[in-house]
Formats: structure tokens, sequence, C-alpha cells
């Protein structure tokens, strides 16, 4: 944790001594003054020779002033070395990187050999979407993908970015980010033949709808999925199609009255396609707002075995009761828990959210 005010010479002895051995490195920059953030991280590179650092998390807090800016004389680049092929050579070994807020160049060596990668920038990341692409080139044994940004800058039309495939991608988090740069990423990502968790938002637009349908389609090993609707009661449709393979669907801030599910439900059996989601076991609702019948209606065309209640209320806003819960699936195979405390989320529902 890095000081208002910077760090002392007590703080830099003991930089100096334990560098060497440090084989993570977790820097929390506490105010925006914090200048010595650049050169600390520098120092601390050209100090692990040895090559033990592997894992890197940088988390820069900003002015509050709306700008992502790391430090005051305007750069957004954590690391500018007075040698690039030494920086380069030392950043070679890391597999996990983290910034918030923060970023090293995307040309930069850091990316080479990652199998872990988050991004997180509250605004307009400083990169191109296509740069952003040359990364994942760099890491094909990428294991988990991260990325929480306001929106790329964009230099390439939509839809003309090449493919890339990551064969060993079984994490994907797409959130806070622009329907456009969403639906752009899920256009070129290719996961290869891992099990794979997501976890994304789902964009409102019909036209991005359908570009998202379309990965759920060609990814055909997504086991696990956690979705959160633009819009909230605009979410069934991405859903509908593909995902043969999906044993755990969680629903965040939905509302359980989407008009393509009213009208999946209220179909007869013989018109609508029976083979939806058929490996699912697990639905977990998350802080939506539920129509009951609906939601009846739609466990009994699944295989659904474990339905969850996270924070949830009625339409009207009021909270769910375990009668309520009792009352409309006391009938069905299926097991019910449900959670409604407004307390911080404990890890039994962090299991369950994924």
């Amino acid at each position: 944790m890095i000081p208002e005010y910077g760090y002392g010479v007590s703080f830099s002895d003991t930089i100096n001594s334990i560098a060497p051995r440090i084989s993570r490195l977790e820097i929390h920059s506490e105010a925006f003054y914090a200048c010595g953030l650049q050169p600390l991280l520098a120092r601390l590179l050209k100090l692990c020779s040895n090559k033990t650092l592997k894992d890197l998390v940088v988390h820069a807090k900003t002015d509050g002033s709306g700008s992502d800016q790391l430090l005051p004389w305007r750069t957004h680049y954590l690391v500018r070395p007075p040698s690039k092929a030494e920086t380069d050579e030392l950043l070679i070994p890391l597999r996990t990187l983290h910034l918030s807020s923060a970023m090293i160049p995307w040309d930069s060596s850091a990316y080479h050999s990652l199998t872990e990668l988050s991004l997180s920038w509250a605004d307009s990341i400083p990169l191109k979407l296509l740069e952003f692409r040359e990364i994942l080139s760099k890491c094909p044994e990428l294991c988990m993908l991260r990325l929480k940004v306001g929106y790329f800058n964009y230099s390439t039309t939509p839809g003309t970015i090449e493919p890339i495939e990551l064969k060993n991608l079984h994490t994907l988090i797409l959130t806070g980010t622009a329907s456009s740069d969403i639906t752009e990423m899920l256009d070129f990502l290719r996961p290869g033949g891992q099990e794979l968790a997501i976890r994304t938002d789902i964009p409102a637009a019909s036209s991005y709808v359908t570009r998202v349908q379309r990965f759920f389609e060609s990814a055909t090993t997504i086991t696990k999925l956690h979705v959160r609707p633009q819009s909230k009661a605009l979410w069934f449709n991405a859903l509908s199609c593909g995902l043969h393979t999906l044993s755990k669907l969680t629903l965040s801030s939905c509302h359980v009255n989407d008009l393509a599910l009213r009208e999946y439900t209220g179909a007869r059996p013989e018109e609508v396609d029976n083979g939806l989601w058929p490996t699912l076991h697990t639905l977990c609702l998350n802080a939506c707002w539920i129509d009951f019948a609906l939601l009846r209606a739609l466990v009994q065309r699944t295989r659904v075995k474990y339905l969850i209640f996270l924070h949830c209320m009625t339409e009207q806003g009021g909270a769910i009761s375990l009668k309520m819960i009792q009352q409309h699936f006391g009938d069905l195979e299926v097991q019910t828990m449900m959670e409604n405390s407004r307390k911080k989320v404990d890890n039994w529902s962090t299991h369950w959210i994924w």
C-alpha cells in the first residue's frame, strides 16, 4: 500500500531486501498524488533480476475528477523504463497480470506468457480494440480473461477484426463494458475445447443480442454462465440458442417477465424447442424481480434440480418468502434455497453466484 506522500527510507530499504524473492507483487496506490508509484515499480522490476516475479497486480486510485490518469504528468503507462529491452526481459516470466486504472503498453513483453489477464478501467481505456486483440495473440496459453472497461478507443470498422483462438480459456468475464465492445470481442474470440465459465452483460439492442446468440451457439463447451442484462426485461432471447452443455445459469438484476420468455412459456409444447438448456441443473436468481408463474413454467420446461433465490423481490418490489417459494414450487422435483439478507454477500452466496 503506497501512502499519499510516497515512501520513505525505511520502506525503500525493506523493498531492497525482499525484492529478489518476490513472486507475487500487489501494489495499491492510496492517492492520486502517490507520485512514487511509477519509479517504485520500475525499481522493483530491476531488483527482481532473478526472474522470480510471476504475478503482478496494480490498483491505481484516481483523483475523483473523472480522469483515469495514473500520474500527474499525463501518462497512462506504469512502466516507462530507460531501457525497454531490459524491462521486457524482466516482465517475460509474468503469468498473472491484474491492472486497475493503469496500463502497461500493449506491445510489452509482460503479456507474452500470461495465463491470467485482468484489466479494469472506469472510463475509456487507452487501448484500441485491435491492440487488445494483439495482446491476446501474444498469450496463447491464456486461461482466464477478465475485462471491465468503459469502452475502447476505436480505430477499426466493427466486425473486421480477425478471430483468435484461445484453446486453454476456461474463464471469460466481460462486465461494465459498452455493448459494441462486448459483441465485438465475442465476434473475434474463439475458445478452445476447455469447459468454459462466462460472466457477461447482455446488450439491449436486438442487433447486439443476435451476435451474442451467435457466440453462445459457437462456444460449445459453456458449462457455467452468469449474465446481467443492460435492459432488465430483455435477456431471454440471447439465451434461447445453443448452450447445450450449460449446467449452471445465474441471472442477475433481471425481470423474470421478459416478453420473449412469456411467449416461450405460453406456447404449446409442440410449438417450442424442448431442447432448451438440456443439461442445466442449477438456476440461480440474484437480485431479480420474480414473476412466479413465468418462472414455474420455465422450470417445468427444463431439467433444473436446484433453484436458488438470492436477494430477490416480487414484481412489486417486496421481499419474497419461503412460503411463496414453497407455494409455487413445492410440488415440483426441484430443490429450492433462498437468501434475502441485505448484508454483505457471504461465502455461501458467492458460491452460488460464481
